[in-house]
């Protein structure tokens, strides 16, 4: 982590959010915590309102992004957080990818944090969210990548394990069981994620789907097929 770095980002995010200070979470471990204020329009409707945030300094910033957090318990319960309370801002990979090409807090909060809670404040105002509907949570991250690897989810996961075990070999079979060259399969679009996400941010989001799973668990609806699940749990030990 560079100190000087990120003590220069926050002089230029203070300026925009004087309520948010950098503080020390636990030896080691950074955080920018405080207010943001904001006013924003969608539609002709404008929204002013506030909320206590929590931006988690990763130890490889600013190569991957903070992790999000609202601290005033005004989420509580919110369809679009993951398991453990952190704001779902976007599948992790996109999030990355907007936040590399502007890695500033003051981008980080403008461009992806505030639009988030702009779209809380709205739908609780108006019924509807105002850019669409989010996937939510672990459900929505695995859409997300049966999207991405235009599969289906037990090769998807079986993809997400091979790239969170850091695998470089792309000359053998690919693991979505094609038959092909992993190079002339899927290979790319693991590059493509490898770019963004590091072997433990992977990790973390297979631990999401399995949490995800266990949350909703007896219910119709479910983000993982239990065989899967316990794959995947299987793999995380």
């Amino acid at each position: 982590m560079d100190l000087s770095l990120l003590t220069c980002q926050m002089k230029a995010l203070q300026v925009r959010y004087p309520g948010l200070a950098l503080v020390q979470r636990r030896p080691g471990c950074l955080a920018v915590r405080g207010e943001v204020w904001f006013v924003m329009e969608h539609n002709v409707r404008a929204i002013e309102d506030r909320f206590n945030i929590e931006l988690r300094i990763p130890e490889d910033y600013p190569k991957t992004p903070p992790n999000a957090y609202e601290t005033g318990g005004r989420l509580n319960g919110y369809h679009h957080l993951f398991t453990n309370g952190r704001l779902c801002l976007g599948a992790p990979v996109e999030v990355c990818k907007q936040f590399a090409m502007q890695p500033t807090l003051l981008s980080f909060v403008e461009e992806l944090v505030v639009p988030f809670l702009f779209s809380f404040s709205y739908e609780r105002q108006y019924g509807e969210m105002p850019f669409g509907e989010l996937a939510h949570g672990g459900e929505g991250l695995l859409d997300y990548y049966v999207d991405f690897f235009r599969t289906s989810k037990e090769k998807a996961i079986s993809l997400l394990i091979y790239l969170a075990v850091d695998n470089r070999n792309r000359h053998g079979s690919c693991p979505c069981g094609s038959g092909r060259r992993i190079e002339n399969c899927h290979g790319p679009r693991l590059d493509t994620l490898g770019t963004y996400l590091t072997t433990h941010a992977v990790n973390d989001e297979l631990r999401e789907l399995v949490s995800a799973s266990r949350m909703i668990r007896g219910h119709r609806r479910t983000v993982l097929p239990r065989r899967l699940r316990r794959r995947l749990e299987k793999h995380l030990k």
